[in-house]
């Protein structure tokens, strides 16, 4: 399962602070967090909070002008608009690459990240709020005369098409790219779209995707080629 946790971290002394997308009272939560983090909350000049972000639609996606989008952008946008103590900005990194990026302060945040992503394996510390939004991984393959939902219960015999820096509960969130091909038979590509294109030009039997992103491609696409999926927590 994958969590919508915002991650905490405390950089040269500066805090960062998340909170839910959806409703008004979340906004005394995201303040309180923050001004806790950043004490003394009244300042003459707001407190700049970096927010790290990797390509993962609808989260953080690229829009045609090369410029960060998605719902990630749209929470920085709607804190700044909404109060004057804190100024949110965001700096684009990597799967990989989030981990050294975070040390080495280039960001102080994190949204819709969990801390089972290869935080905890590398003893970075961290703060996290509650959970704020469920998302799902899932597989998908494509829609073949007789196959049924069956196709997914033995994965052992399976190429399955994941994405490079993430973690999955069924490899038991191993992140050594190595591993993954060898011991899991994983083809690591670098976005969801490359996944479900390995599995639609049959160089994958199944791609493991994020069911928000998944929601996604089928919106922009209508779905050509793509078959049965089940959800399952990974």
């Amino acid at each position: 399962m994958r969590s919508g946790l915002f991650i905490l971290g405390n950089n040269d002394n500066r805090g960062a602070a998340g909170g839910e997308y959806q409703q008004t009272s979340v906004r005394l939560s995201l303040l309180g967090l923050a001004c806790h983090a950043v004490s003394p909350c009244l300042s003459a000049e707001p407190v700049a909070i970096t927010v790290g972000g990797y390509v993962f639609p609808p989260f953080v996606d690229v829009a045609a002008d090369g410029s960060p989008a998605g719902l990630t952008l749209n929470v920085i946008e709607w804190l700044n608009a909404s109060q004057s103590d804190y100024r949110f900005s965001f700096f684009l990194t990597s799967p990989a690459r989030r981990f050294d990026d975070f040390e080495s302060g280039h960001f102080d945040a994190m949204f819709f990240e969990s801390p089972e992503w290869g935080w905890k394996n590398r003893q970075i510390p961290i703060d996290a709020t509650e959970v704020f939004l469920l998302d799902y991984d899932i597989f998908v393959t494509r829609k073949l005369e007789g196959r049924t939902q069956s196709f997914f219960d033995d994965l052992g015999d399976k190429r399955v098409a994941g994405i490079l820096g993430y973690h999955y509960a069924f490899t038991g969130f191993e992140h050594d790219p190595d591993k993954l091909e060898s011991e899991h038979g994983m083809i690591l590509v670098n976005d969801n779209r490359a996944a479900i294109q390995l599995v639609l030009a049959h160089r994958a039997d199944m791609a493991i995707v994020a069911r928000s992103y998944l929601d996604y491609y089928l919106g922009q696409t209508g779905g050509r080629g793509l078959g049965p999926f089940d959800v399952r927590y990974a």
